[in-house]
């Protein structure tokens, strides 16, 4: 029984180690003004990463088109390595052609709040898509 204690006691600092850790902290009581509804599957796409989404962004850039933003945070232990894509479409749901749509590299680190942005190639987007993908 003692010896039982013991290998309890020893084993708390690893277990302890392995606890999810949040230190995430903002200001933010409601949306932003630019804040837009989020369909679910950009939701799912992060949550597929690990990641957590906080908030989507779109609002015209000072020459007319179309600024997007997303807005995540890692609340794992762990770091999170992921690709991303963002694609534009026009009104009518087509997809512009863009050399914009590149995929990136990103990393995130535990508990670190992460923003990426892309800028619509022309003043016809009206809508994006983002693609994650977990490495």
């Amino acid at each position: 029984m003692r010896y039982t204690a013991v290998i309890v006691i020893a084993c708390l600092p690893l277990v302890a180690g392995c606890a999810k850790k949040t230190n995430i902290a903002t200001t933010k009581t409601q949306p932003s003004a630019s804040a837009v509804p989020v369909r679910q599957d950009i939701r799912d796409a992060l949550g597929a990463a690990r990641l957590e989404l906080i908030e989507v962004r779109m609002n015209p850039t000072p020459g007319g088109v179309m600024k997007a933003e997303v807005e995540f945070s890692n609340n794992t232990s762990s770091i999170q390595r992921i690709t991303y894509k963002f694609e534009w479409f026009d009104a009518a749901g087509s997809r512009i052609e863009s050399m914009q749509s590149q995929t990136m590299p990103l990393v995130a680190n535990p508990g670190e709040i992460k923003v990426i942005r892309s800028v619509a190639p022309s003043e016809s987007a009206t809508d994006f898509r983002l693609q994650v993908l977990r490495r």
